[in-house]
């Protein structure tokens, strides 16, 4: 087996699962143990939501929190100009 696989599959498929896996296990709600992990992967994002599933959502999408953030404030911005 190549290092490149874990049981069969590629390497970021198996990491991608486990951390799913991970996000998804309510016991981790109240256990912080995990809390650098997400943070790693987007420390902006982690501060603004400390949802492990919405973390591996945007991130997994590629999506900046800067550009959603700016998106939604164009709209509110174009919502109240609206008569």
């Amino acid at each position: 087996m190549s290092s490149s696989t874990i049981v069969g599959r590629p390497l970021d498929t198996a990491i991608s699962d486990a951390l799913t896996d991970l996000a998804l296990d309510l016991r981790w709600s109240f256990n912080h143990s995990a809390d650098q992990l997400w943070e790693q992967l987007d420390p902006e994002l982690w501060e603004l939501t400390h949802n492990p599933w919405v973390l591996l959502q945007i991130v997994s999408r590629g999506i900046n929190i800067r550009d959603v953030c700016d998106h939604l404030g164009q709209w509110g911005q174009h919502s109240r100009t609206r008569p």
